[in-house]
C-alpha cells in the first residue's frame, strides 16, 4: 500500500475523532479507539474508495477509517541529552 496514503504498518497514530456512528445512529457495542490515545497500525487496506486501519490492540476483524487517525512523529530527546553532556565529554564524542 506504499504511496497510497499518509498511513503505513508499523506506524504509530492518534485518534483525532471517536465520534464513532453505527447503523441506527448509536456507536457499537465493541471497544473504540478513543480520541487523543496512540495506536499502532497492525495493517490497511483500500474499500469502496476509503482507506481502513487495523489496529493492534483490536481483533482482526475490526476496521477503522483512516479519517479519524493521525499520523504520530516519534519524538527523541538525545540532542537534548547530548546538550547536558559535560563539555569533555562533547568534545571527545565530535573528535575523529
Amino acid at each position: 500500500m506504499t504511496g497510497l496514503c499518509a498511513f503505513r504498518a508499523g506506524q504509530m497514530v492518534e485518534c483525532v475523532d471517536d465520534g464513532w456512528v453505527g447503523k441506527g445512529g448509536v456507536a457499537p457495542p465493541i471497544p473504540l479507539p478513543v480520541s487523543g490515545c496512540v495506536y499502532t497500525i497492525a495493517d490497511l487496506t483500500l474499500f469502496r474508495g476509503g482507506v481502513f486501519l487495523h489496529l493492534e490492540p483490536f481483533g482482526p476483524e475490526i476496521w477503522f477509517l483512516s479519517a479519524h487517525f493521525r499520523p504520530v512523529r516519534p519524538t527523541t530527546i538525545e540532542p537534548l541529552r547530548a546538550l547536558l553532556a559535560p563539555l569533555g565529554a562533547r568534545e571527545r564524542e565530535s573528535a575523529p
